[in-house]
């Protein structure tokens, strides 16, 4: 899946006092995501534009433009030059990346919605229409406004529980709409917790790549945005989310003391679930290890001292009341820098599932 944009447009660099005029093709190819070249600019810059080539700097540009399609302003953000050279008739040729791309404004907004890549769960409800839509609608209350969301499902995935390509297809949406209009900043810490929660019940990071901006179902905004993500399974699933009204429950349930957790607390629980999905995407010798680096990380975060694995997991087990075998956690330490015979995994596996007990523990604790 690709994202096509060309046109004439101004290029701004406030170091270098560029204001230019320039042309300009860009290319977001989804399969380039993860290595962080989703968006490609080629440039074309007249040669008196530039009174030292050579010697400017590398970030900090900004470029402007109109998209033909959707007729709203476009702006390339955070872009940093990867080369330049000089071509035909004096002129310069300039390759960027962009950290986003942006589409119109979020002055006024009365839905939104944010687009997911490889999130495949179950929904609710259906309604047929030219294709089959799975759908889940819940109410969310967040900093006293009550606002509706709804989960929709990409039809050419609704029947699909495959581990699809994590960087080429969009398979669901996050909507949410008010009684009124939103606030776009509050909207986005809406959905960011959501989001945050659903990756926790996913066991994987799946953070929304962009973001839709509707004034009375007319595009008003778009963003798409330069992420990582990790690939997915089924393994690391916390709930049973291919079911219906298991990841809703989920949601409702926790949403509301999740949000008012801290920020930094927050970030080390999204950070244990992004380390467990990379260590548990392909079980293997590495695996053990940074399992056992992973559960010392987050105790260092919340205990502010370092301590071994078998003191760290002990210690957090225990104060989510999570029962446990000592010497399968024992194990792990004693034998990490060994190499594992096939049985042993079954011990890794094992304390993986102390783990998720641990996180149901933390989230019914909050």
């Amino acid at each position: 899946m690709n994202l096509e944009i060309s046109g004439n447009g101004k290029i701004l660099q406030e170091e270098l006092k560029l204001d230019n005029n320039c042309s300009f093709s860009s290319v977001c190819n989804f399969e380039e995501l993860n290595r962080g070249d989703l968006i490609k600019i080629k440039l074309k810059l007249s040669g008196d534009s530039l009174e030292s080539p050579h010697t400017i700097p590398f970030e900090n540009y900004i470029l402007k433009s109109d998209d033909n399609n959707s007729k709203l302003d476009i702006t390339f953000l955070n872009m940093y030059l990867k080369s330049i050279k000089e071509v035909y008739y004096y002129s310069y040729e300039m390759i960027f990346r962009a950290e986003s791309i942006i589409w119109g404004n979020n002055e006024k907004i009365t839905r939104l919605e944010f687009s997911i890549p490889n999130l495949i769960i179950g929904y609710d409800d259906m309604k047929i229409s030219d294709k089959i839509i799975n759908y889940t609608n819940f109410e969310l209350k967040f900093r006293n406004k009550n606002y509706k969301i709804q989960l929709e499902g990409n039809s050419d995935f609704n029947d699909s529980f495959t581990n699809i390509s994590a960087q080429t297809n969009f398979t669901s949406k996050i909507k949410i709409e008010s009684d009124s209009e939103l606030n776009y900043d509050d909207c986005i810490d809406l959905a960011n917790n959501l989001n945050n929660l659903i990756s926790i019940a996913y066991g994987s990071v799946r953070p929304h790549l962009m973001i839709e901006g509707f004034l009375d179902d007319i595009l008003v905004y778009k963003k798409l945005e330069q992420k990582r993500y990790s690939d997915s399974s089924e393994a690391n699933n916390l709930i049973n989310i291919k079911y219906s009204s298991i990841l809703s429950d989920f949601i409702i349930k926790y949403f509301d003391s999740f949000s008012k957790l801290e920020e930094n607390t927050k970030l080390a629980l999204i950070k244990l679930i992004y380390d467990f999905s990379n260590m548990s995407k392909i079980i293997n010798k590495e695996s053990f290890t940074l399992f056992v680096y992973m559960i010392e990380d987050f105790y260092t975060h919340f205990y502010k001292q370092k301590q071994t694995f078998i003191i760290s997991f002990k210690t957090i087990l225990e104060k989510y009341n999570v029962e446990y075998d000592y010497k399968k956690i024992e194990y792990l330490e004693l034998n990490m820098n060994k190499p594992y015979l096939y049985q042993d995994y079954a011990i890794l596996y094992e304390n993986i599932s102390y783990f998720k007990k641990f996180i149901i523990s933390f989230l019914n604790s909050i």
